[in-house]
């Protein structure tokens, strides 16, 4: 909010076309975050999460990942998305995660293993990698 209060003070923006869209992490997620998973099976765990956009680039690295053995591709995705990516390419060997809310996402990624953020072309900020939170033996 104070970001939309500094952009009328300096735009004189119509207050009626700010919309607040409410990102970050919450402060009960960085005191105290959910506790890693130990590991359960022998396959490593990688999480793709965010927009399936071709920008991202996802459809290649799941039908990458399919074909690696050992490896289990998780994706935390708007279902939509979701829908429109497995009309053209198989999913099959992807766990579909939904598209968790904010703490629900933070217990994800305490049961992943690896967090890929891939992009087919430059981007300016990679939210994600910046929520992801770390590991407590990495602290």
């Amino acid at each position: 909010m104070a970001m939309a209060d500094l952009l009328r003070a300096f735009a004189g923006t119509d207050t009626r076309r700010i919309v607040h869209i409410p990102w970050g992490i919450p402060d009960r997620l960085l005191t105290r975050p959910p506790r890693r998973s130990t590991r359960s099976c022998g396959e490593l765990r990688v999480l793709y999460t965010g927009r399936l956009t071709a920008e991202k680039g996802t459809a290649g690295l799941a039908t990458l990942l399919a074909e690696v053995e050992g490896v289990r591709l998780r994706m935390a995705a708007p279902r939509r998305e979701y829908a429109e990516l497995a009309a053209l390419r198989d999913l099959s060997a992807v766990h579909y995660l939904g598209w968790p809310s904010r703490p629900e996402l933070w217990r994800v990624f305490a049961e992943q293993d690896v967090l890929v953020v891939p992009s087919a072309k430059s981007e300016a900020f990679g939210l994600v990698a910046v929520e992801a939170p770390m590991p407590r033996s990495s602290r």
